[in-house]
């Protein structure tokens, strides 16, 4: 397995395919819009590659806020459905926090109490 940074529309139109199975609402078209407004504020998406088939993809950012200085926010993950349970989603979220500790977070910011990268809850669309 490999985790590569999408640079090029072609690559945005090979890994489309496992982002619609997350977000749905979109067709190829309109996903593709919406990736490259969001890009332009800086998003990035990355993915794994095994044999030449797309299994995982994130969407990420790099942030700076008060709360937690510079951070990695992972805005979506999905795995291929054909190939969930054979580690990809690991890959990359080990892969996120290695990049984070190499280059984008001092590793003794003030305040800092470990990864960045943590899970959300998600709450059911009738709230709490």
């Amino acid at each position: 397995m490999e985790v590569k940074i999408v640079s090029s529309d072609a690559e945005l139109r090979r890994i489309s395919p496992v982002l619609l199975q997350l977000r749905s609402q979109y067709d190829e078209d309109s996903l593709l819009a919406q990736i490259r407004l969001q890009r332009a504020d800086g998003y990035q998406l990355a993915y794994v590659e095994k044999d030449g088939e797309v299994l995982c993809v994130a969407e990420f950012i790099v942030c700076n806020k008060l709360a937690w200085q510079k951070h990695i926010y992972v805005d979506d993950l999905v795995t291929d459905a054909a190939v969930r349970f054979t580690g990809a989603g690991k890959f990359i979220m080990d892969w996120l926090k290695k990049s984070r500790q190499r280059t984008w977070l001092p590793t003794t910011a003030p305040g800092f109490r470990g990864t960045a990268l943590r899970r959300t809850q998600v709450l059911p669309a009738g709230g709490i």
